[in-house]
């Protein structure tokens, strides 16, 4: 038998806040230094 679902909308404190600085991960810096690697070999 399945768990009941839970239909409720998150509250406000439970969404992330919009004032946070951006959160940058390694693929930003990856793929255009790839894409750019690739274009120099071209």
């Amino acid at each position: 038998m399945l768990p009941p679902v839970n239909h409720s909308l998150p509250s406000s404190r439970e969404l992330p806040c919009s004032g946070d600085p951006p959160v940058d991960n390694e693929d930003q810096n990856l793929l255009p230094n790839l894409l750019l690697m690739l274009l120099a070999d071209i």
